[in-house]
This record gives C-alpha cells, sequence and structure tokens, in this order.
C-alpha cells in the first residue's frame, strides 16, 4: 500500500489559487483530486477545508461559488481515506498541526 498522506488546508488553498500548474500545491490538489493521492481526511479537516475557501478574500481569488467549492471537497471525500481522529503519541512540531497528527494517529 502507497505511504498516506495527510494535507494540510494551505496546500488545498493554494492549490486552488496558482496560475502554475507545476507548482507543487497545484499538483498535489491535482494527485488529489484524481484520486492519485492516498491521503486521510477527516469530516473536521474537510469543514476546515472548506471554510478557509469560503473565506470572501480567498474567494474572490480562486473565483468558485460555495456550491463550485462544495463539489471539489465532494471529490476530495470521494477520493480520501476517512478517518476519525484520535490523540497522537508524539506532539506535533506546531501545536497548531495537532489535528492533523491526530489524524495520521488514526491510521494503522
Amino acid at each position: 500500500m502507497s505511504p498516506l498522506a495527510v494535507v494540510d488546508t494551505c496546500v488545498v488553498v493554494s492549490g486552488l489559487l496558482t496560475t502554475d500548474a507545476d507548482a507543487p500545491p497545484a499538483r498535489i490538489l491535482d494527485a488529489m483530486l484524481a484520486g492519485e493521492l492516498v491521503y486521510l481526511v477527516s469530516v473536521d479537516l474537510l469543514a476546515e477545508y472548506r471554510a478557509v475557501l469560503l473565506r470572501p478574500a480567498i474567494a474572490q481569488r480562486h473565483g468558485l461559488s460555495a456550491k463550485e467549492v462544495d463539489a471539489v471537497l465532494e471529490r476530495l471525500a470521494a477520493n480520501a481515506v476517512v478517518r476519525e481522529p484520535v490523540p497522537s503519541p508524539s506532539p506535533p512540531p506546531d501545536p497548531g498541526d495537532a489535528h492533523l497528527w491526530d489524524l495520521l494517529a488514526a491510521s494503522s
């Protein structure tokens, strides 16, 4: 099995905002949408993606409607491994990323 990834919200947002198709965030987002990357999400992480993508300043830059953002998120969820986070045995380097580490801890 391929290694599992957890993709931070900033990567998803950057992937939608960049005009450079070869930029790493765009390539990661494209792989997620195409089902070519094995990645974990939780309901809370998907909600975070949505909340950030719908912030007025960000929504103005990507130009997607709420319905279009939801369609992107549905594709991401359909291609993802959905898990409920569990407390991580080790602390994250950045305490703000604890939810991502907890999501990783939910996978064997």
